[in-house]
């Protein structure tokens, strides 16, 4: 897979992750936090072949995707621990997260 079709899989993930929690849990804080951080890390990694960018752009980018990835570990790392999901939720979005890192070579 591209860089684009992972991060569009990573956001679909994500997306429907933070409507579990804030319809079936009624989380609004850091679920809130938690798109913002993916949404922006996956902007970065979409647009990481765009053949228009300089390669000070793209390290630009890589920085970007590379700590927003770093929240939304902390986030996720939150929600299990305050028990709005589960380890087998957070360990899921957490593998997805590290596939689009590791194949974007972040």
């Amino acid at each position: 897979m591209n860089e684009k079709s992972l991060s569009l899989d990573l956001l679909e993930k994500g997306t429907n992750l933070c409507q579990f929690l804030q319809t079936e849990k009624s989380e609004m804080l850091l679920s809130s936090r938690f798109f913002d951080a993916l949404c922006k890390m996956c902007e970065s990694c979409y647009s990481l072949k765009n053949p228009t960018l300089a390669k000070a752009e793209l390290s630009t980018l890589r920085k970007t995707a590379s700590l927003e990835a770093d929240k939304i570990s902390l986030y996720l790392d939150s929600l299990l621990s305050l028990g709005y999901i589960s380890r087998a939720q957070r360990e899921s979005m957490a593998k997805s997260v590290d596939i689009v890192k590791k194949e974007t070579n972040i």
